[in-house]
């Protein structure tokens, strides 16, 4: 109750907070997380899920991202904005656009060495954070948790490029978005070389992500009006009670960061 009041107070403050639809699915997917069944390796699966629903997106139709979103998968893409606009035109060749000049074999190994880098920028302040915050200051375990990290996004986004690879050697007629997230979620496979609390924040992460595109689509192809200011300020508020309730159910540094939950939680921060 206490966590529903203060978060209708700080809406009243803040009236732009009900207005963004990222943070009102944050909250939500964060707060339902107690509630999901625990399935073998449900954080892969959801992962898989995503992948298809997010990569389908940003190459076909990558308005239905917010801009923020958009910029990350351009960067950690590795594409030009030219390439873009090419593969969005129908029909396309993928292997022709994404690697000119080269042979599938020799671009997949050579966009996975391009794309550590990348990962490593990304990374490196999120570990100075966590390790920050962190009461133990492991410095074996944040520096094993930011190699498996990095090597995470750049399988990631390694697996995506080849997945187009290889479906163009099966099929030669143009791909829908159907069918490009029908291949791309092997992507998603890459979150294993992650632990598994890190797999179900990703997962997290990017079931926001797949719901905020989806919610674009509908608002702006279909004309559905799926929230209101005073829908998402009452589904902020349930949520953020929701999640100060479940606290042990969410990342440790997140949770203290957020909500400075007391010594009881600092000491199992990684």
């Amino acid at each position: 109750m206490a966590a529903f009041i203060s978060a209708l107070v700080a809406i009243n403050i803040d009236g732009e907070i009900q207005s963004s639809i990222t943070v009102v699915l944050w909250t939500i997917v964060r707060a339902l997380r107690p509630f999901a069944p625990n399935i073998a390796g449900g954080s892969v699966i959801l992962m898989c899920l995503t992948a298809g629903q997010l990569l389908s997106t940003w190459i076909l139709t990558p308005w239905y991202h917010n801009v923020g979103y958009r910029r990350f998968l351009d960067f950690h893409g590795g594409i030009t904005p030219h390439q873009h606009e090419l593969f969005m035109k129908s029909p396309f060749d993928t292997c022709s656009i994404a690697h000119p000049g080269q042979s599938c074999f020799e671009f997949i190994p050579s966009f996975f060495l391009h794309s550590l880098p990348r990962s490593i920028r990304l990374y490196i302040p999120v570990y100075i954070t966590t390790f920050l915050l962190s009461s133990s200051k492991n410095i074996p375990r944040t520096l094993i948790g930011f190699i498996r990290s990095c090597l995470f996004l750049s399988l990631y986004c390694t697996s995506a490029w080849a997945s187009f690879c290889s479906f163009r050697r099966i099929r030669i007629e143009p791909m829908s978005r159907l069918q490009v997230a029908l291949h791309c979620w092997v992507a998603g496979l890459a979150v294993v070389l992650e632990n598994t609390s890190r797999r179900a924040e990703l997962a997290a992460y990017c079931l926001t992500y797949s719901l905020e595109s989806m919610f674009i689509y509908l608002q702006s192809s279909k004309g559905y009006s799926l929230m209101s200011p005073s829908v998402n300020s009452l589904l902020l508020a349930v949520s953020a009670g929701v999640l100060l309730h479940h606290h042990d159910h969410q990342p440790k540094a997140a949770m203290h960061w957020l909500f400075k939950l007391g010594s009881g939680i600092e000491g199992n921060f990684p």
